[in-house]
């Protein structure tokens, strides 16, 4: 432990993040240092875990345990336990590195029957996140879809799998908007609601990658307007209201033909009253899976903060919902995402 002491290293401003050990899979090849802080509790270590996406993290000074590139094995694990060592750490400026090894290794932590239903929400969360920053930073990448494909057909294995699944990812839902912040708590919503009113497996999969995927869009549109501050201006507006277009334009690209798919990234913020945009589409014109979408993506606009409002609890945003957007919205699945979501702290 001496020598590892030496080879300290520290995050940005000293940041490490916690990593609850069942998320290091046995017989892995950890490609990120993992360091050791035997002073923090867990309940301290999970309140930072929740905050994985680059705001807060632990500001104490672990030391190196492990070096990268090394299996992480069974007897590892057994040395560590017998110690009541329940997190590690990683250094900050590894976190895209972590990020990766945890979507290599989802499927086998989500299906893992050891491991307790949070720390599968936490790990799967922060995974779909990283997923999104990469799709919004760089919307032609070979592997968007693949991955998206994956994480889609993971998630609705996992809701449909843990009764607990809904409750344990709200809890660690970010209230702070970004687009790729947004498009998670969508996507989630989309598929609890899916699972709710009994849409096939194979189907909500597929419903689940246009809801993941719906806002990649706003990746062409210049960033200054996206995070504009306040009311915008009607040439601004203009270009918002394209999102939905480019989005469709992005994914035929990647030779994404499937209608669910195309028809929620397109048509996403339509209205039963034709309202809507960018086609205008009213009444049955509107699919099912549409309708999910919109009733998704308005309560997260609402209940996330911007730089210019703070967050709504979900008991008013659901009443402003009700009081002034209820001729626009499917009221059957409205009344089933109030039930869904009515756990949420009010």
């Amino acid at each position: 432990m001496k020598n590892m002491k030496a080879g300290l290293k520290t995050g940005v401003g000293g940041r490490f993040i916690p990593i609850p050990l069942d998320v290091l899979r046995l017989d892995s090849i950890v490609d990120f240092d993992l360091y050791i802080q035997s002073e923090s509790s867990p309940a301290e270590a999970f309140r930072s875990h929740r905050e994985l996406f680059g705001r807060t993290g632990s500001t104490m000074a672990p030391v190196l345990y492990r070096q990268r590139d090394l299996p992480f094995t069974e007897e590892t694990l057994g040395r560590l336990r017998e110690n009541q060592v329940e997190f590690l750490y990683l250094d900050a400026t590894q976190e895209s590195i972590y990020r990766r090894y945890v979507e290599r290794n989802l499927g086998a932590l989500l299906a893992d029957p050891h491991v307790d239903v949070q720390t599968k929400a936490t790990g799967l969360y922060a995974s779909v996140h990283g997923l999104l920053k990469d799709v919004l930073a760089h919307p032609m990448a070979e592997d968007v879809v693949v991955r998206s494909k994956t994480f889609a057909e993971q998630t609705v294995s996992f809701m449909l799998r843990e009764r607990a699944a809904l409750e344990s990812l709200m809890r660690v839902m970010s209230t702070d908007y970004y687009t790729y912040t947004h498009s998670v708590n969508v996507f989630v919503f989309c598929v609890a609601l899916a699972q709710r009113v009994g849409m096939d497996p194979p189907v909500m999969t597929r419903f689940a990658l246009g809801a993941l995927l719906h806002d990649i869009g706003k990746s062409k549109i210049d960033p200054s307007i996206i995070n504009h501050k306040g009311k915008l201006s009607e040439e601004q507006w203009k270009v918002i209201k394209m999102h939905p277009v480019y989005g469709c334009e992005i994914l035929e690209t990647h030779k994404v033909n499937d209608e669910i798919v195309l028809d929620v990234t397109r048509h996403h913020h339509e209205k039963l009253t034709g309202a809507g945009y960018p086609d205008g589409l009213r009444g049955g014109q509107i699919s099912q899976y549409v309708r999910c979408a919109t009733i998704s993506d308005i309560f997260d606009a609402l209940t996330t903060k911007r730089a210019y409002k703070d967050a709504l609890k979900s008991y008013p945003a659901l009443k402003l919902i009700k009081e002034e957007m209820a001729a626009e919205l499917d009221p059957v699945l409205f009344q089933r995402f109030v039930l869904m979501v009515g756990n949420r702290s009010a």
